[in-house]
């Protein structure tokens, strides 16, 4: 038995093929963020359409419930790959800090602002402030949509993204141990791969357990609570939303395990997935707000699937995936979602915006027109040049702090690395 022998890759088949390295997803944020402003136009004019099947698509959640999948999807997939022992065990700790440089800045500097436009008489509304900015506004009724309306949804992101770093220490240290016995085993053998397998049931089992856990607190919040639509922060919460992400990391388990959907599978989910979503369109306009709330894990499902045909095909990327202007669109999109309110109440402040109740859709396409260039200068500014070296300011700290604490101290005794980090190449 030999401890180099290659880890065999898996054999393609009808339903496995090569992990891929990249996902376009761009076009579905440009999409989601489209849809979120047209809808807030809608609602800046009175929701006109109240009452109507019209009014049930519009105001469908389901590309909310996407930024949500994508998002757990894209987080979940590199844990999944490193519990098949494919790639090198990233600290939970840099994963969070590579999040928060690249988001907060942005997200901390439209709060304030805003903030201080709607509050210009200290201490005004604090309690705001302080929720926004600690991200605990989803758990006020009163507070959760103001300052910046669409802030909630990143609130609900960042709790995932703390979560899922505490729980990358406890993958990390399984696979570890999966990796050491693998190479016992002999990792180039069927047995070895066998061994391995605490990490590939921990990252399936996760997802499992958060799915049936956020199910089963909706049930409890409409059936045994009885709570009304307007209870935002029983709904809104991470708990609530956490379906979502959910399904998003089965995805990434099935695009680790090299599941793939052909042309006529991914046909059969699209039509699947609209007549689903064409049903719970149905049911918004005749159903009770709690049934509304429960069905909305089923908008949730239809937008995974939907997704599943992007990230589980081994085909090319369709043309509107890689369309350079929505692509452009995606790319800011953080920056779109982010601004877009605050620019819309601005705008209807100085009366700049239609006020045709039937031209909704005319105050999204200028409210749209108006944040994009906004969202594309923050986006360079400080996505681009700010974030990045926050990041590598906060690197040079810590190894400026490490240095300091092993001054005056003998230099390690410098010791091989251990075997399984050396037989699968893996780095620090």
């Amino acid at each position: 038995m030999t401890l180099n022998a290659p880890i065999p890759p898996a054999v393609p088949t009808a339903t496995t093929g090569p992990p891929r390295a990249r996902f376009e997803l761009d076009a579905v944020r440009a999409l989601g963020a489209l849809a979120v402003v047209m809808y807030h136009g809608y609602q800046h004019d009175g929701q006109p359409l109240w009452g109507t099947a019209w009014h049930s698509l519009i105001s469908n959640t389901v590309f909310v419930e996407i930024f949500f999948v994508v998002s757990g999807f894209l987080l979940w997939l590199p844990l999944v790959r490193t519990a098949r022992l494919e790639r090198s065990p990233t600290p939970g700790a840099t994963m969070l800090r590579r999040r928060a440089t690249s988001l907060l800045p942005l997200y901390v500097g439209v709060i304030v602002i805003v903030w201080l436009i709607n509050n210009p008489q200290w201490p005004g509304w604090w309690q705001d402030l302080a929720l926004h900015l600690t991200m605990t506004n989803v758990y006020s009724d009163q507070f959760i949509f103001w300052t910046d309306g669409p802030a909630w949804s990143l609130a609900v992101e960042f709790h995932f993204y703390v979560a899922v770093a505490i729980l990358t220490f406890w993958i990390n240290a399984t696979v570890r141990r999966d990796a050491a016995e693998a190479v016992r085993e002999g990792a180039g053998t069927a047995t070895g791969r066998r061994r391995a397998r605490s990490a590939r049931r921990l990252v399936v089992l996760v997802p499992v357990v958060l799915l049936a856990v956020s199910v089963a607190y909706r049930l409890w919040a409409a059936l045994v609570q009885d709570y009304p639509s307007t209870s935002y922060a029983v709904w809104f919460n991470p708990l609530a939303q956490g379906h979502d992400f959910a399904l998003g990391m089965l995805l990434a388990v099935l695009v680790g395990w090299r599941v793939r959907l052909g042309r006529w599978a991914r046909a059969g989910v699209i039509v699947v997935a609209a007549g689903g979503l064409a049903a719970l369109v149905q049911l918004d306009t005749t159903a009770s707000p709690q049934t509304v709330k429960l069905a909305q894990a089923g908008v949730s499902l239809c937008a995974a699937a939907l997704i599943g045909t992007i990230v589980l095909s081994s085909d090319p990327a369709p043309a509107w995936l890689t369309w350079r202007p929505l692509v452009w669109v995606g790319g800011v999109s953080y920056g779109l979602y982010l601004f877009h309110e605050p620019v819309m109440r601005a705008l209807g402040a100085l009366h700049v915006l239609p006020e045709q109740p039937t031209r909704w859709w005319l105050v999204g396409a200028f409210v749209v027109a108006a944040t994009l260039p906004l969202a594309w200068l923050a986006n360079v500014l400080v996505r681009t040049r700010l974030s990045p070296r926050i990041d590598a300011a906060i690197v040079r700290h810590r190894e400026r702090v490490a240095a300091a604490r092993s001054d005056g101290q003998a230099p390690p005794a410098i010791v091989a690395a251990p075997s399984y980090e050396t037989h699968f190449g893996w780095t620090e």
